[in-house]
C-alpha cells in the first residue's frame, strides 16, 4: 500500500478548520462565562469621544478535549485529560447613542490588537462621534494588554480557590 503524503494545501486547510473550531468554541465559552457572571473586569478606559471601554477576562476550566483538533489530540496522546480556554472580553458603550458592543478574543490575539490598530490609517470623518483615532485605540488596547497576564493569574487564583 502506497503511503499518501499531505500537500501543503491540505495542511493549511486543516489548520484553518482547527482555528475556526477553536474560535467557535471560544465564543460558546464566552457566552457561558457572561451568563454565569464569571468575568473579571480588569481595565477601564474612556476615549476622547466619550466611549467607555471595559476589558475583562474569563477562563473556562476542565473542558473535555476535542479529538478532532490537532492540539487537543496531541495533548490527549500525552496523557492530558482536560483543558482550559481563556477568553478576553472588550466591552464598549457609547453613551451618546446608548449603543453597546462586546467582542471576544484569545489572549494572544488580544495582545496583537494594539499592533493591528496601530498599523491602520485614520480614514474616519473627524466629526464621527463613534470613532476614536486608531492611535488612541492602539494605546488603550496596549495598556489593557499589559494588565492581561496579571488578570489571568488573579482569575485562576480566585476561581480555583472558590471551586475547592
Amino acid at each position: 500500500m502506497q503511503k499518501r503524503s499531505h500537500t501543503k494545501t491540505e495542511r493549511e486547510l486543516v489548520r484553518e478548520l482547527s482555528s475556526a473550531q477553536i474560535e467557535a468554541d471560544r465564543l460558546i465559552h464566552a457566552m457561558n462565562l457572561l451568563e454565569n457572571s464569571a468575568v473579571d473586569w480588569f481595565a477601564k478606559h474612556t476615549t476622547i469621544n466619550g466611549c467607555q471601554h471595559t476589558f475583562g477576562v474569563g477562563i473556562a476550566f476542565n473542558l473535555p478535549l476535542n479529538p478532532f483538533l490537532f492540539n487537543d489530540f496531541y495533548h490527549k496522546m500525552c496523557g492530558v485529560k482536560t483543558k482550559e480556554v481563556a477568553v478576553v472580553f472588550w466591552r464598549s458603550h457609547w453613551s451618546t447613542a446608548d449603543h453597546r458592543i462586546i467582542s471576544v478574543f484569545g489572549p494572544d490575539k488580544f495582545k496583537q490588537l494594539a499592533d493591528d490598530y496601530g498599523a491602520l490609517s485614520d480614514e474616519s470623518p473627524a466629526d464621527d462621534p463613534f470613532t476614536s483615532s486608531n492611535e488612541e485605540i492602539a494605546d488603550m488596547v496596549r495598556k489593557a494588554a499589559s494588565f492581561l497576564d496579571a488578570a489571568q493569574e488573579r482569575y485562576r487564583a480566585t476561581r480555583v480557590r472558590k471551586s475547592k
